[in-house]
């Protein structure tokens, strides 16, 4: 079983204030009693935590469509909290970082909250995706995020040919599942605009470091039809050891790992961070459950074949041991 992923309590948007420590351990406790079992594609649009998303924004500062021949780089995203998505600073960030990607065509999302076992590969809906709020004890003004772009109808073909590929996939499935927060929380600033064609693929979790680097470099040739490749989960991630102080000192132990991830991340070969089991440095106290770092495996193997160089739009650390360290391959 792998536990619901949340995230400690921050900042949120507007006028609230800044959230107490009674509120961030009310928020840790939820977070560390909430579990959920893996096989979200069971999960459907339904239920109290998914809403309908409205209708998409239009005007300046929306994105151009790509061309067939616009290659997009590949990106993997350090989600953190939930509260991303209401966090006026770091949205700021992102909406930086998106601004480079305004020819996107679609995004092709890989997160760390849809991770489930089997050989099967999942698909999200191909009309527009309702959002999950998949975490415990938030903020209300969290629930009331809405995010509404379509969906991968635009990409499904593409998506499906190169999915054709994977020898470990024993199939490939359209579900009507929703956007779970590692895909809007992050979505919602890059391409606020909200008129960019996403489509979510699950994560088979029990693949292993070479199989997601496998998968990952499956998708590469979506770059060249003008679709961002995106991962989304964390470089270090272990939710029993956060402090809820959100400017907490980083631990050695993340401190070493985080730097590992840079150093292989920044090399010539991107094998190199499929091989985490036997190279990464505390790896069981950084990542009791391996999906938050599968995201970063897929996305190092997308960006294999190009020879591109990692950049680091974002970086540094929230609650002491989760690193927002985000990459870029163009």
């Amino acid at each position: 079983m792998l536990p619901r992923r949340t995230g400690p309590l921050e900042r949120a948007l507007g006028s609230r204030p800044a959230v107490s420590r009674r509120e961030a351990m009310l928020g840790l406790s939820a977070l560390t009693l909430g579990v959920s079992g893996v096989g979200c594609e069971a999960s459907s649009a339904s239920g109290p935590r998914a809403a309908a998303a409205s209708e998409p924004a239009s005007g300046p500062g929306a994105a151009r469509s790509a061309t067939a021949g616009d290659r997009m780089p590949v990106v993997f995203v350090g989600h953190g909290s939930p509260t991303l998505a209401v966090d006026a600073a770091k949205g700021a960030e992102l909406r930086r970082w998106g601004a480079s990607l305004t020819n996107a065509r679609g995004v092709l999302v890989v997160s760390a909250h849809w991770a489930h076992h089997g050989g099967e590969l999942l698909l999200g809906p191909l009309e527009r995706s309702p959002l999950i709020y998949d975490f415990y004890g938030f903020p209300r003004e969290l629930y009331q995020v809405s995010y509404a772009a379509p969906g991968g109808a635009p990409l499904a073909a593409e998506v499906n040919e190169v999915l054709a590929s994977v020898q470990r996939a024993s199939s490939v499935r359209q579900t009507d599942r929703g956007l779970d927060h590692g895909s809007w929380t992050p979505l919602v600033h890059l391409f606020p605009a909200a008129n960019v064609p996403v489509l979510q693929l699950s994560l088979p979790i029990d693949w292993g470091g070479a199989g997601w680097f496998e998968l990952g470099a499956s998708l590469a040739p979506l770059r060249e039809r003008g679709i961002v490749v995106m991962g989304s989960g964390n470089v270090t991630h272990n939710l029993r050891r956060i402090d809820p102080n959100p400017s907490a000192p980083v631990p050695s132990w993340a401190r070493e790992f985080d730097a590992w991830a840079e150093g292989a991340l920044s090399g010539r070969d991107l094998s190199e961070v499929a091989r985490f089991a036997e190279r990464a440095p505390a790896l069981a106290t950084n990542h009791p459950t391996l999906e938050h770092l599968a995201p970063l495996v897929v996305a190092a193997g997308a960006a294999s074949a190009s020879g591109a160089r990692a950049r680091f739009p974002i970086q540094g650390w929230e609650h002491g041991s989760i690193s927002r360290r985000s990459v870029e391959f163009s």
